[in-house]
């Protein structure tokens, strides 16, 4: 990972094309202690509470670190959205340092559509000024596209970022390549992937290193 020019510049290594980040001084500040949280947090095969209160802090440390955009906009029109489950601890975390923003979840994660939650709330998602999209691992890209997608499409004049501990080049390559104006803000980037087949037909670039963050949020 290379800093330059306040951009993250990381190299795809399948295709050598680049992936720039949007840098804030979210990873001045705090960049140190995320980046031994989200090692940490690879490296446990344990999960339960120990998991769950890193995750938390790891939150609350992302949360602060967004103040130079949270502090622009009016608090209680921020919308938190974590992705379950590996999201849930980290948007909790969020919202304790963002106290007065609104917290949803997003059933994106259950291989659900995401769009109903939205809807449900519509009101409040046309006046916010801030949607902080969270998730702990982006992995293929796949469960964040969807949530993003319908908020991108829906609420355009929206500022919509992306917040995640753990980024597979890959899926953060994707995301990059379906939404150009997207913030996207990580503290750890795994250039390292491996094909896993989910189903018959489906198969999915994953992280060989950490495997099921939800499965260890919910033990």
């Amino acid at each position: 990972m290379n800093y330059q020019d306040g951009k993250i510049s990381v190299k795809k290594f399948s295709s050598e094309e680049i992936i720039s980040f949007r840098y804030s001084n979210l990873y001045r500040v705090s960049s140190l202690r995320l980046k031994k949280l989200s090692e940490l947090l690879c490296m446990d095969r344990i999960g339960g509470e120990a998991f769950r209160n890193n995750l938390l802090s790891a939150g609350i440390l992302l949360g602060k670190g967004l103040k130079d955009i949270t502090s622009k906009v009016n608090e209680e029109l921020i919308a938190v959205v974590g992705i379950p489950r590996g999201g849930t601890p980290l948007v909790k975390g969020i919202c304790k340092s963002i106290p007065k923003s609104r917290l949803f979840y997003s059933n994106a994660g259950n291989n659900a559509d995401p769009n109903k939650l939205f809807l449900q709330h519509d009101d409040f998602f046309q006046k916010c000024q801030l949607i902080i999209v969270a998730d702990t691992l982006v992995n293929s890209g796949t469960t964040a596209e969807k949530t993003l997608s319908f908020l991108s499409q829906n609420y355009a004049n929206c500022n919509i970022v992306l917040v995640s501990l753990i980024t597979s080049a890959d899926g953060a390559y994707r995301l990059e390549k379906t939404f150009p104006r997207l913030n996207h803000y990580t503290s750890l980037i795994e250039k390292n992937t491996i094909w896993v087949k989910i189903t018959k037909n489906i198969n999915r670039r994953m992280i060989p290193i950490i495997g099921d963050i939800g499965d260890l949020v919910s033990k």
